[in-house]
């Protein structure tokens, strides 16, 4: 896969997307509530016609749909991939948002948000990818597995895993995950034990662990998300 350009880098538009996907929060303030607004980024030369693959991006505690959206920039635009990315409805004391420990109620914010991003671009719904850093990761896990015939893959990065939550819930063909966690995350162990669980259960899944790091993503991570759609969108 060739490396993207600079040049084809900025060839993305972002579009927020003033339309409320979440619960509405009596008690936060104005700028509050603009700030959980998803943002959609799309590339420039999306060809309208042909169907999408959907990437949905979970940010971690403390985090907003903006700032994990750009992470995914460049990977997506080599698939030609819309990015919609939500923002938790908790606002978190000192900054940011936080999805909380309620998933039914991320598993609304996700499914409003991929009925958002099928309004406004012709998306394949049987390229629909679910991803998420941390707390969003966790939540990735948990919704992805309900809804395993909702998603072609899911990107959990430094996610903990809850066995009780995180293994199918139906007979639907499971989706592909790629975990991404650092040899140093304290959330490793409970990773490795999902990739025993899977294996067991014969879900397909990537484990990829990767040396020197601790909980965030990997040192180069658009070369490590560009692994993960092409594991996920391959035909194989």
């Amino acid at each position: 896969m060739a490396v993207i350009s600079k040049p084809a880098f900025r060839t993305f538009v972002a579009i927020v997307l003033f339309f409320n996907v979440v619960p509405d929060a009596t008690a936060q303030s104005p700028e509050q509530v603009d700030a959980r607004r998803p943002v959609i980024i799309a590339p420039s030369n999306l060809d309208k016609s042909k169907p999408a693959p959907l990437i949905v991006v979970l940010h971690g505690y403390g985090g907003r749909g903006t700032g994990i959206s750009t992470v995914w920039r460049e990977a997506a635009a080599e698939v030609g991939a819309v990015i919609i990315a939500p923002t938790g409805p908790h606002a978190v004391k000192d900054a940011g948002f936080e999805w909380g420990r309620d998933v039914d109620e991320v598993d609304r914010i996700v499914s409003n948000v991929i009925k958002l991003a099928m309004d406004k671009f012709k998306i394949d719904e049987k390229r629909i990818i679910l991803t998420g850093f941390s707390q969003g990761g966790y939540m990735t896990l948990n919704i992805g597995m309900k809804h395993p015939e909702r998603f072609r893959g899911l990107v959990p990065v430094a996610a903990k895993y809850d066995a009780k939550l995180a293994t199918p819930s139906t007979d639907s063909k499971p989706p592909r995950v790629f975990f991404m966690v650092g040899k140093e995350d304290r959330v490793a162990p409970s990773i490795k034990k999902a990739a025993k669980d899977y294996e067991a259960a014969k879900i397909p899944f990537k484990l990829n662990i990767y040396e020197g790091v601790g909980h965030s993503f990997p040192k180069d991570k658009t070369a490590e998300l560009r692994k993960a759609l092409s594991y996920i969108l391959s035909e194989k």
